[in-house]
C-alpha cells in the first residue's frame, strides 16, 4: 500500500546503514534519496547510482540538518 501523503524523509538524501547484501556485501552504509512510503515501516528510494531500493525506516542511521 502506497501512502497518499508524502513520507517527512521524502526527496531527502538520508544514510542507511543495511543489513542485508548491498553490492555484494554483508552490511554496508550508502546514501540513499528517499521516494516514496511504501507502508508505516518502508520506503523506497534509490542510491546515487541509480540502484533502486526498499528500505526499512530502522535501517536509516541519520539524516541530513533541517533547512530553513
Amino acid at each position: 500500500m502506497s501512502h497518499e501523503t508524502a513520507h517527512p524523509l521524502a526527496g531527502q538524501t538520508v544514510t542507511v546503514t543495511t543489513r542485508f547484501p548491498l553490492y555484494g556485501q554483508v552490511e554496508t552504509t550508502v546514501e540513499f534519496t528517499v521516494e516514496a512510503q511504501i507502508d508505516d515501516r518502508v520506503l523506497y528510494g534509490h542510491t546515487p547510482d541509480g540502484l533502486g531500493h526498499l528500505v526499512h525506516v530502522s535501517e536509516i542511521t541519520t539524516t541530513p540538518p533541517e533547512t530553513s
